[in-house]
Parts: C-alpha cells; sequence; structure tokens
C-alpha cells in the first residue's frame, strides 16, 4: 500500500512535487491516440477534397451548357411567337370578312320577313274602299267586298295570322277580321257579338254558344294604339297568342276617313296586321351560315326575345315570353352590356370562345330590333388555327424539352453531390460523435458495428474503435476515472499531485494467509475474486475511485479527481451495502467451502495529494497523505477491537444523521503520537438489526464515558454491568468484551506502577 510516514508533511509534499496534477492542452496520453487523430483528419480532407473537385467540375460544365443554351431557346421562342402572330393576323382579317358577309346575310333574310306586314298593311291603306265604311249600313251586308279585298294577302303570306279592320261611323264601331280559313264580322248595331263565317260565303249557325259576347273595340290593345298614334304606321310589341300558341307582333295603320262625308269627326278606321314570329323561327332554325352557329332576334324595349334558332328558348313551358338577358344567352347579353355600358347598340366581340355579332334591324313605324349571331371560332377557322398552334406548342414543347433535360441533368448531378456530400458529412459526424464518446470517457465497444459505406470513413471508423479498445484495455489498469478525465480534459499524465479533500477506505479479507493455508489458493483466488467483483461494483456505484489492488486488500477514494458533496456519506453507504453483500456471499461460500469469510475496513477523511507519483517510465495515480496512513491503520484495528468498519471521528461527526455509529473510545494510531477517537460503523439509521438497536440503547453510558476519556477502572465497571445485563452472560458483543479486556489490562498495568 502506498502510504507516508508519520514524520512526513504535507508542505513538505506539496514543495517536492509542485504544479497541478495535469497540464491542460497537453499532447494525446497515447501514440496510438495520436496517430490515429492524424491518419483520421487526412483521410476526411482528402476525400472530401476529390469528391468537391468531381462534382464541382460536372456542375459547372452542365451549368455552362444550360446557360449557353438559354439565349438561343429565347430566339427560337420568339421567332415562333411572330410566325404565330403572322398567322393569325392573316386569319383573322379572313375570319372578320367572312363574319360582316354572315352579319349582312342574316340581316337581309330578318329585314325581308319583316317587311311583309308593312307592304300588307300600306296597301290596305291604299285599296280598302273608304266610301264603304263611311256610308252607314250594316257591314254583313258588305262583308263580301272586303273578304274578296283582304283574303288574297294570306295566299301570298303565310306567316300572317290574321288582319283586322276597325271603324266607326254614326251607325257605332265595326269589325271585320279575316284568318287563314275563316272570317268574322262585329256590328255593335247588331248586338255585342261576333258572327263568324266561313270563306263559302254561308253564314255559321249563330247559337248563343257560338258567339262571342260582350265584343267591344275599345278593349282591343290594336285599337286604341291606332286611334291614339299619330303616326300612320305603329308597332305593337312581341306577345303570345293564345289562338296560334305562337309569339306575334301586330303591324297598327290609321286609314284616312272623309269625317266630313262620315257626318262626324269622331269617324276613324284603323287597320291591323298580325304577324306570326314561327317564319322567323323557322328560318333561324334553318341559317346554317356556320355549323354551329346560333342567331336570336330581340326587341330593343326589354330585350324579349323575337324568334331564335333552336338551342334557345323564346318561352317558358307555360308560354311566358323569355328575356334574352335570362335565356342560354344569358352571357352573352351580359356581356354585350358591358361592352356598351348599358347603352343598347352594335357591337362585335369574342367571349369563351365565340365571336358575337349583334346589330340593329329597323323597319318602318319605329320598329328597332336587335339581331345577334353566335359563332364559335371553329367554324371560321375549322382545324386550321389548331394545327398551328399545335405546331408551335410542339416546337416549343420540343425545345423546353431540351432545356428541362439540360436543367434536370444539372441538377440530378447537384442532387448527387449533396447525397454525397451528405453521406460523407453524416459519416464523419458519426466518427465524431465516437471521438466525443471517447474523449467524454465512454470507452463502450458495442458502437463498432456502425459501419459507414465509405471505404476511408470505415477505415478511420475501424482506427476509433482499436483506439477505444486501448482505452478500454488501459482503464482496467488504471482507476477509469483517470482516464475518463484524461480524455475529457485534453490531458496529459505527469508526476504531479494536487491538494485535495478526500475520504478514503481500505478494505482487507481477514486471515487470507491462513485461508490458503488451510484450502488452497484456488479457493483463496475464487473467494478473492467474487468478492472483489461484487465489492467493486458498490463501490464504483457509490462513486469511489478504486485505486488500486493490495494483494488480498482493495483501496478506494472518494474526491481525489473531482469535488464530490459530503464523500463521508458515499464512503459509509459504499461499506454498509459491503457488509451486506458480505452476508450473503457467506451463505454461498458456506455451501461451496464450509466456512464463511470476514473482511475488515478502514475509514478516513481529510486532505490528501492526489495524482500521479512513479518516474518517467510508468505512473501511478493515487493519493497519499497522514490521512491515506489513519485510514490504513484503522482498518487492522477492527481485528483488535472486534468490528467490521472502524471510522475516524471525522467522518462520524459528517454521517451520524445517517448512519448508526458506537464511540469504541480513544486509540493510539500507529504512525501517530497523539490517541485518536475511533468509532464503529453498525448500519445505516433505520435499517439496524434487533441487536444492533440494542447495542445503541444499553450502550450508550459505556460510549459517553469512552468518549469524554474516563479511567479504566471506571470503564470496566461499566462494561461488567453492560454485559451483564444479557442473558448470555456477555457472550453476545465481542467488542464489548475486548473493550474489558483491553480496559482491565491497563487497570491491571496501572496497579501495578503505583
Amino acid at each position: 500500500m502506498n502510504m507516508i510516514g508519520h514524520g512526513a508533511q504535507v508542505e513538505d509534499l506539496e514543495m517536492a512535487l509542485p504544479g497541478p496534477a495535469c497540464r491542460p492542452g497537453s499532447r494525446p496520453a497515447t501514440r496510438a491516440a495520436i496517430n490515429g487523430s492524424k491518419k483520421g483528419s487526412r483521410l476526411r480532407v482528402q476525400f472530401s477534397l476529390r469528391t468537391a473537385m468531381l462534382s464541382s467540375i460536372f456542375v459547372v460544365v452542365l451549368t455552362v451548357c444550360t446557360v449557353s443554351i438559354l439565349p438561343l431557346s429565347v430566339g427560337w421562342f420568339t421567332t415562333l411567337d411572330s410566325l404565330n402572330h403572322v398567322s393569325s393576323r392573316s386569319l383573322t382579317t379572313e375570319f372578320n370578312a367572312l363574319r360582316k358577309s354572315v352579319v349582312q346575310q342574316a340581316t337581309a333574310g330578318v329585314t325581308s320577313t319583316m317587311h311583309a306586314p308593312v307592304l300588307a298593311v300600306l296597301q290596305l291603306q291604299l285599296s280598302t274602299p273608304m266610301s264603304l265604311l263611311e256610308e252607314p249600313v250594316l257591314i254583313h251586308d258588305n262583308h263580301a267586298t272586303l273578304h274578296q279585298l283582304y283574303k288574297p294577302l294570306f295566299d301570298v303570306n303565310t306567316n300572317f295570322s290574321n288582319i283586322n279592320l276597325g271603324w266607326s261611323n254614326l251607325l257605332g264601331q265595326h269589325c271585320f277580321s279575316v284568318q287563314a280559313t275563316t272570317f268574322s264580322v262585329f256590328d255593335e248595331t247588331v248586338g255585342p257579338w261576333v258572327d263568324f263565317f266561313e270563306y263559302s260565303g254561308v253564314q255559321a249557325t249563330n247559337t248563343a254558344a257560338g258567339r262571342t259576347n260582350d265584343y267591344s273595340l275599345n278593349t282591343r290593345l290594336w285599337w286604341n294604339l291606332g286611334t291614339t298614334t299619330a303616326s300612320s304606321l305603329v308597332w305593337t310589341t312581341v306577345y303570345r297568342s293564345l289562338i296560334m300558341a305562337t309569339n306575334v307582333i301586330s303591324l297598327v295603320g290609321v286609314l284616312p276617313m272623309n269625317t266630313t262625308a262620315a257626318g262626324t269627326s269622331t269617324a276613324k278606321a284603323v287597320v291591323q296586321a298580325t304577324f306570326s314570329l314561327k317564319g322567323l323561327c323557322d328560318y333561324f332554325e334553318q341559317w346554317n351560315a356556320t355549323p354551329n352557329g346560333q342567331a336570336f332576334l330581340m326587341q330593343d324595349a326589354d330585350l324579349t326575345l323575337v324568334a331564335a334558332s333552336a338551342g334557345i328558348n323564346t318561352t317558358t313551358a307555360s308560354g311566358a315570353l323569355v328575356k334574352a338577358n335570362e335565356s342560354e344567352i344569358a352571357d352573352v347579353i351580359s356581356k354585350w352590356l358591358e361592352i356598351t355600358d348599358g347603352r343598347h347598340a352594335a357591337s362585335s366581340f369574342e367571349t369563351d370562345g365565340v365571336y358575337v355579332d349583334i346589330t340593329a334591324v329597323t323597319e318602318e313605324g319605329g320598329l328597332l330590333l336587335w339581331l345577334g349571331l353566335v359563332s364559335p371560332s371553329k367554324d371560321f377557322f375549322g382545324d386550321l388555327q389548331d394545327e398551328n398552334k399545335h405546331a408551335i406548342r410542339e416546337a416549343k414543347m420540343w425545345m423546353c424539352g431540351v432545356i428541362t433535360a439540360e436543367c434536370g441533368i444539372t441538377l440530378v448531378v447537384v442532387l448527387l453531390g449533396l447525397l454525397v456530400a451528405t453521406l460523407l458529412v453524416r459519416a464523419i459526424h458519426k466518427v465524431v460523435a465516437q471521438l466525443n464518446r471517447v474523449a467524454h470517457g465512454d470507452f463502450d465497444l458495442s458502437f463498432h458495428k456502425d459501419t459507414s459505406n465509405l471505404t476511408e470513413i470505415n477505415a478511420l471508423q475501424q482506427e476509433v474503435v482499436t483506439m477505444r479498445k486501448a482505452l478500454e484495455t488501459f482503464s482496467k489498469f488504471v482507476p477509469s476515472e483517470v482516464v475518463k478525465n484524461l480524455c475529457k480534459n485534453n490531458m496529459v499524465a505527469e508526476m504531479q499531485v494536487n491538494k485535495r479533500h478526500c475520504t478514503v477506505l481500505f478494505l482487507d479479507i481477514a486471515n487470507s494467509t491462513k485461508l490458503m493455508d488451510e484450502h488452497g489458493v484456488s479457493v483463496l483466488v475464487k473467494i478473492m475474486q467474487a468478492l472483489f467483483e461484487s465489492f467493486s461494483r458498490i463501490l464504483c456505484a457509490n462513486g469511489a475511485i478504486i485505486d488500486k489492488y493490495i494483494g488480498d486488500a482493495i483501496m478506494a477514494e472518494w474526491g481525489a479527481i473531482e469535488d464530490i458533496e459530503n464523500p463521508e456519506m458515499c464512503a459509509c453507504s459504499a461499506a454498509t451495502e459491503i457488509m451486506e453483500a458480505l452476508t450473503q456471499h457467506n451463505k454461498h461460500f458456506m455451501t461451496e467451502f464450509g466456512f464463511p469469510v470476514d473482511i475488515r475496513m478502514g475509514i478516513h477523511s481529510g486532505p490528501v495529494f492526489a495524482g500521479n507519483i512513479g518516474s518517467s517510465l510508468r505512473l501511478n495515480f493515487t493519493v497519499i497523505g497522514a490521512t491515506v496512513n489513519v485510514a490504513a491503520r484503522l482498518e487492522p484495528l477492527n481485528k483488535d477491537l472486534g468490528t467490521v468498519v472502524c471510522v475516524s471521528d471525522n467522518v462520524k461527526a459528517r454521517c451520524s444523521t445517517q448512519f448508526a455509529f458506537r464511540a469504541l473510545g480513544h486509540h493510539v494510531i500507529r504512525g501517530f503520537r497523539d490517541p485518536m477517537l475511533v468509532h464503529q460503523l453498525l448500519g445505516r439509521v433505520g435499517n439496524l438489526t434487533a441487536e444492533q438497536e440494542r447495542i445503541m440503547r444499553d450502550f450508550q453510558p459505556v460510549e459517553q464515558a469512552l468518549s469524554e476519556g474516563a479511567n479504566p477502572p471506571e470503564l470496566v465497571g461499566l462494561l461488567e454491568r453492560y454485559l451483564s445485563s444479557d442473558d448470555k452472560k456477555g457472550g453476545w458483543d465481542t467488542t464489548a468484551l475486548k473493550l474489558l479486556q483491553h480496559a482491565r489490562s491497563v487497570s491491571q498495568e496501572l496497579n501495578a506502577d503505583t
């Protein structure tokens, strides 16, 4: 065991071994570690530069190619756009001319259709014999003449619904109406009903059921319109004819009457020609200027649809008229109103892939209709425009493909470079992490399976594994905390010590020489191996540094490298656990060998010198000083006192709240002049046996006397009374017996001297 004599002083040691225990910033502890670190750094730099160089060259070449092709691509795109623009402009010119022609054709067709009622009314205004109307005779007497005049108009124009002639004279109101197959007359002088006739001239049966009663011209729109207007011609709005079940429009004309001959200034005559719009609808449905085009006609006043081609409904299911802005072409009308700011005006525009042309159709009598043509652009251009765009699109796509390929290759190379760099960095990080674990004292070899796919990094990892194996092996011969501290703080082991406050424990197997002589060295080795394995784990678990194994003894300390809070408490805890473990081991030893094993421990706390002691050839980390010597001397004192653990008063003072102690009196420690108060460690408070509890209770008078330094005769009396209180007559507390023997011996010596 490494100890110094009684005469050595702390100051002398500090002068003899000056300086700190370790010097920061020194070179690594082993040459293998130095070589391993240099090799790892060189491989990392070479591999990184090689990869970066190849990746950079490849990326630069591809980038130059990509950048050089971009101006050519831009020029090519510009040329394609110019060709597309010229082609589109040429097609647009032809298309506009064609649209204009279609609009003119449709306008002419509508105008010619709507002019028929105008011609009819003008003809009636000129040909109607006014004298016939001015004579005060019944219409029944003149209906044949009027029938011969009006009937031919139906033969030349089937779109006529009916022609009405109404007038008033001295006899009252009269009305003559001609339809396609019948005619009817109304004579106010006859009665408020209408009589119907066939074209054969034979009067129909005038039954009450067959007459229309309560008839009056004053309830007829056309009569009121004609008698109140200042114009000779005036149009009605479009309305739904219940008789014909179709949309109709009427033209009303005022006939000039000789008011003097009539005998009153109130005489008037109005002719009405009702025109069916079915003909216009048929015209639009047959209109095929464009294959998929649509046409519609709406009146200006409220945008009510007059007529429309197939696909556009002019009436609802109930027969009500439909407005254009509420029909299938509502979007077109909304766009038209938006373009013209709500003013109804001719316009041509494009919306949603269709071309729209809206133009005005006017007629005599103030008629204003709007003709609209909706034509998909494909009807004019066919597939030519699509093919042109498709060709240009393919050319652009081809160029885009080239550029995309260039960019894609560049991107792939960059990604590959990043991938390689990532793998490299990740592998290096793993090596760095492993080295950091080594630097922090983690020498676990379980990580060696984590290898890299990169050859150079894998070789570096194997070097790290070798270094960790060497350090792990090294830590088995040197306290592992010392090795971890050297690695963690980058220190080099040198022959220097530091002054520290430590708690030192010595443990020895009792009677080991006798065990070897009686049972052989193999038995002793097995016992030592079992005990040292168990005791070492307990010591390390309680924060101890195992300084060395000295034959059958163990030297351990707390606080030699780093400060520990209350190291005395840790030492007592370790000693208590060792005693408990020994009880379990002895059960096994009794079974296997037939005898138990005893141990002895000594614990002391105080200042020491901790560091590397030895020569330039070999160093040993240990602690030296008086504190170490006291702990070493307390261990064999157990043999004289019959105890297992003897501790100094320093240790007892710091642990009395957690552990139970018994004072054993003042004893002179070999190598020291002054007596020292020694205590026996019984166990942890709250975990004592019944015998230990009895000792703590009954031994207090003796303990107080021992602590106060009572004279031997007094101690003899106290001890005898303590031992006689047991039924076993003093045979159970061997420590008390040994103290009694020692007190008697001292008393006898004192009596002999006196």
